[in-house]
């Protein structure tokens, strides 16, 4: 009887570690470091507001945007920042005719205004 439970743990016990092998084809869990990144991501965060202080609007009737981009390591472009966008969705107008693409967006509220973020990507130039 002894041999016999000797003989099925040492079976058991080995055939539990041929299980935890891995297979040939898949050496690496980990994907190749030398590759270079294919994207470029934006940040566009902004609200819009009626309040002269806030945008620097002439008249009261007129809302504009507070835009700021955040390029996160992209190449910027200079003539984005130094524009006045009526709305947000303009704003998002005109980096989509340079390449940007839409993602995600989130709005966040923040001393009783509300944020807007926007992620946007575009392939690497």
């Amino acid at each position: 009887m002894k041999k016999i439970l000797l003989l099925l743990a040492v079976g058991l016990i080995s055939f539990q570690s041929f299980s935890q092998k891995r297979s040939k084809s898949d050496r690496s869990v980990f994907p190749n470091k030398n590759t270079t990144a294919q994207y470029e991501f934006m940040i566009i965060k902004g609200y819009s507001s009626n309040d002269l202080d806030a945008v620097g609007t002439s008249s009261m009737n007129q809302t504009r945007a507070k835009i700021s981009f955040d390029f996160v390591g992209a190449n910027m472009n200079e003539s984005l920042n130094e524009m006045k966008y009526r709305s947000l969705a303009h704003a998002v107008n005109v980096v989509s005719k340079d390449g940007w693409e839409f993602i995600s967006s989130n709005v966040v509220v923040s001393n009783g205004a509300l944020l807007h973020f926007y992620y946007m990507k575009r392939l690497k130039k």
